[in-house]
């Protein structure tokens, strides 16, 4: 991954969870087009269009920013938390209508905005889980 904010530096951004996406977005596409690969590269630039592309998918994507951000690496987040996640999952699974699962979708989008508010720690390692449970819950 190299230094911590490099993906930031790629579009001129400061290293921060929070960041205009419309910025972010502009910024790529005019990186997109510099860098072209059916395009010579500027000489003297020691970047590629997949680092460019790899950078824009971390950043656009407030989890995998706020984990490029911190490394949480190996965080415990307790035995009753992971009993939590068990039992939502028990919940996605029995969710017969769609009452059923907008109650939890509604409760886990509460979680994943506290997350936001912390991105860090124990909070980015249960913001894991959270985004992997909306997964699950959306495929239903």
């Amino acid at each position: 991954m190299g230094s911590p904010s490099r993906y930031f530096d790629i579009f001129g951004l400061k290293p921060s969870f929070a960041i205009d996406q419309n910025v972010l977005k502009e910024r790529y596409y005019k990186m997109s087009r510099k860098f072209h690969p059916d395009k010579a590269s500027p000489s003297g630039e020691d970047i590629s269009m997949e680092e460019i592309n790899k950078a824009y998918d971390t950043l656009k994507n407030d989890l995998s920013r706020a984990r490029y951000l911190n490394n949480p690496g190996n965080i415990d987040v307790g035995k009753e938390f992971l009993i939590d996640v068990l039992d939502y999952e028990q919940a996605i699974s029995n969710a017969k209508n769609n009452e059923d699962r907008n109650r939890i979708k509604e409760d886990l989008e509460k979680k994943i905005d506290q997350c936001k508010r912390n991105p860090s720690g124990e909070y980015l390692a249960r913001w894991g889980y959270y985004a992997r449970l909306m997964k699950m819950l959306n495929k239903r």
